[in-house]
């Protein structure tokens, strides 16, 4: 199944985890059982383990903060820390899905600190002798919500605190400009997620309720609001959009260098995360399926098939995230009967008259690549030239 995607949020005030479709319909609130969020100030997501990772402020036994992990299914909330990770008052939170390393700052100790996702290790970032970026052309603001990224365009994209509208900066430091968001709906707005497929920005409407709980714009123009249906809604914030999976390269079968009839299929290429713009879309899990002439072979759903009969084999490999699944299908790769060719040493086969043919009884175990009917060429070592060769069928 696909879908356009799913809206995670915090929720400020209510202190909670919910998520939506992202029309606003359907979804509810995550199960935080045995960890209480008091204020959450930052949300990002792991494609790679499926976890929502969610910048706790204030919480913890002593106050100053905690860095909470839930399965977008809702199950699992824990603690994430790491040894050498600073958790400070954090406020804003990040996920490197390649090198597998999340990031946040920490305001009591104003720092950014980083961590592994497997909680190996951790420290601080050295954040000394930074440039300043170059928004000329931008409205400047004094308190910056929230950043997001179009790697595409090279841009970085903030929403300010004391005006409705969406600014940005050139990475390549060239200057910067205003957007041109008419009809958008900004209610005091917290967090920032840019799709950049569907060129459309997403905050939060942290002064809404469920009426325009959430703002739109897109980079063509035009906005609006997204109304909650169901799910709870208590000064919304920090949008994370997870799509179903988009493939981008089909999956390659390959046949062993010994065997000819033993297949390998690929995953095949999918279209990575956007983590510098909360929109992510990485496959989570992968499930095989091999046809032979079109047709669906039962049980062969592992990524190796030994084929046992002629045809056309093909691979089919769906992709699938909490969002939903994607299939790719791979080119066709024949395998036919084979000839085989056996030498054999036979004793007393009896007489060969004239060379007219071969007496006697000889039984062959022929291991065949599949199954049909194999011409076999038999050399009878020691027999008259004339009857040197038999040819038997195989079936």
């Amino acid at each position: 199944m696909r879908r356009e995607g799913l809206l995670y949020w915090n929720n400020f005030a209510e202190k909670s985890v919910a998520f939506a479709d992202i029309a606003g319909g359907g979804g509810g609130p995550l199960n935080l059982a045995g960890v209480a969020i008091t204020n959450p100030e930052g949300l990002a997501y792991d494609s790679a383990t499926g976890r929502l990772l969610v910048a706790n402020e204030s919480g913890g036994p002593g106050g100053d903060g905690q860095i909470v992990a839930v399965n977008v299914d809702g199950s699992g909330a824990a603690v994430f820390s790491a040894p050498g990770a600073p958790v400070s008052f954090p406020s804003g939170i990040a996920v490197d899905p390649i090198a597998r390393i999340a990031y946040w700052t920490n305001g009591g100790v104003d720092s950014i600190a980083w961590a592994r996702l497997d909680g190996s290790a951790g420290g601080t970032l050295n954040n000394t002798g930074g440039d300043d970026l170059n928004i000329d052309g931008a409205t400047p603001s004094e308190g910056i919500r929230a950043f997001s990224v179009d790697p595409a365009a090279g841009r970085i994209y903030w929403i300010g605190s004391e005006r409705s509208g969406i600014s940005y900066a050139t990475l390549n430091g060239s200057g910067g400009d205003d957007l041109d968001i008419d009809r958008a709906l900004f209610t005091d707005p917290f967090g920032f997620a840019f799709d950049p497929d569907a060129g459309r920005f997403y905050w939060g409407n942290a002064a809404s309720g469920r009426t325009g709980a959430f703002g739109f714009a897109n980079l063509g123009g035009g906005g609006g609001g997204i109304n909650i249906a169901t799910a709870p809604v208590d000064e919304a914030q920090d949008p994370v959009i997870l799509k179903s999976p988009t493939g981008t390269a089909a999956p390659l079968v390959t046949r062993s260098a010994k065997s000819r009839t033993a297949l390998t299929c690929s995953q095949g290429s999918w279209a990575p995360d956007f983590a510098g713009s909360y929109v992510y879309r990485a496959p989570s899990k992968f499930a095989y399926q091999w046809m032979r002439d079109g047709q669906p072979l039962a049980g062969a759903t592992a990524s190796t098939l030994n084929a046992t009969d002629p045809g056309a084999y093909t691979c089919t490999v769906s992709a699938s995230n909490e969002a939903g699944a994607a299939t790719q299908s791979s080119a066709a790769v024949p395998i036919n009967p084979a000839q085989l060719k056996l030498t054999l040493k036979c004793k007393k086969l009896g007489p060969i008259p004239g060379g007219a043919g071969i007496t006697g009884t000889l039984r062959l175990k022929v291991g065949a690549v599949a199954s049909g009917t194999y011409t076999v060429t038999l050399t009878v070592k020691g027999a008259p030239a004339k009857a040197a060769r038999a040819k038997i069928v195989v079936k």
